[in-house]
């Protein structure tokens, strides 16, 4: 599964072995087994340890300017104990 999280202001969050988007008006859950890659849009805020969740799992994360211009990729996974 790819995930689009495009909803500025939105915080992704871990819990347990899931993520959680929050925005003003909604909460989602993302099952991390189900992601293989996180495209993230503009001003959405990852906790650290979401981050480190991310890496770990080595899922393909994707950040992106709000109007989709790519800024960065964080796939190293491999590279962490």
């Amino acid at each position: 599964m790819i995930a689009y999280i495009r909803e500025q202001g939105a915080k992704i969050s871990r819990e347990g072995r899931r993520l959680i988007v929050t925005t003003a008006d909604m909460k989602r859950t993302i099952f991390v087994e189900q992601l293989e890659q996180l495209l993230i849009f503009g001003n959405v805020q990852l906790t650290p340890p979401a981050l480190l969740f991310l890496l770990r799992e080595d899922v393909d994360t994707v950040f992106l300017r709000a109007d989709g211009r790519y800024t960065g990729r964080d796939r190293c996974a491999g590279n962490m104990q």
